[in-house]
């Protein structure tokens, strides 16, 4: 094979890899996302303070209502096979939520109790859930709002936000999903850790 030849093979192979990697995309995925904690990073994003030992003072923490203010409830990512997923962001937060009781906290939803002067409620509001691909990476954002309050005043109002950055190896449902899920924990920590201040006020 001459130099010249050998050439525009090596740009022809590298012509039909960057076609097929534009092209590869996780496949239609037919089942909603599946939430997961991430136990290591949960714990460590409650902080020293906020451990076994802050259990005796968490109250009971009622969640009114979860809703989905998200620019289109139906985009996750630039592969439209993602839809379902972005479908079932709702029950994968409420999961997530629920999640919090095998820490030790008392936390449900509506109308599974009605609040009394001792509860915590909780308005939350999913404001941001995708996942951005660029180049190589993937970056996965969850962002939620909550309104805290207690005897039917609002103590606190916070934003929180969730990212995950990696590679982005294998483009599978699977690996995009565990980067959701790594973002969801590192808010529901941020929540948890927040749960034990705003229940000693």
């Amino acid at each position: 094979m001459t130099e010249k030849r050998g050439r525009s093979y090596f740009l022809a192979v590298l012509a039909l890899a960057a076609a097929f990697a534009a092209g590869c995309g996780p496949g239609v995925v037919t089942r909603p996302m599946r939430f997961a904690m991430d136990q290591e990073m949960f714990v460590q994003g409650q902080g020293p303070a906020n451990g076994p030992a802050a259990k005796h003072d968490r109250c009971a923490v009622s969640v009114k209502t979860l809703a989905d203010r998200r620019s289109s409830t139906s985009f996750f990512t630039e592969h439209f096979e993602l839809e379902t997923f972005a479908k079932s962001v709702p029950q994968w937060v409420r999961d997530g939520v629920l999640s919090l009781e095998q820490y030790g906290y008392d936390v449900h939803f509506e109308p599974v109790a009605a609040p009394t002067r001792d509860v915590l409620t909780a308005d939350l509001t999913i404001q941001k859930a995708y996942v951005n691909l660029v180049s190589a990476s993937k970056v996965a954002i969850v962002v939620l709002g909550a309104d805290y309050a207690k005897n039917g005043a609002v103590i606190e109002s916070i934003v929180y936000r969730g990212q995950e950055t990696g590679v982005n190896w294998a483009n599978s449902a699977d690996e995009l999903e565990g980067a959701m899920n790594a973002a969801l924990t590192r808010v529901l920590a941020a929540i948890a850790a927040d749960i034990d201040r705003l229940c000693s006020r």
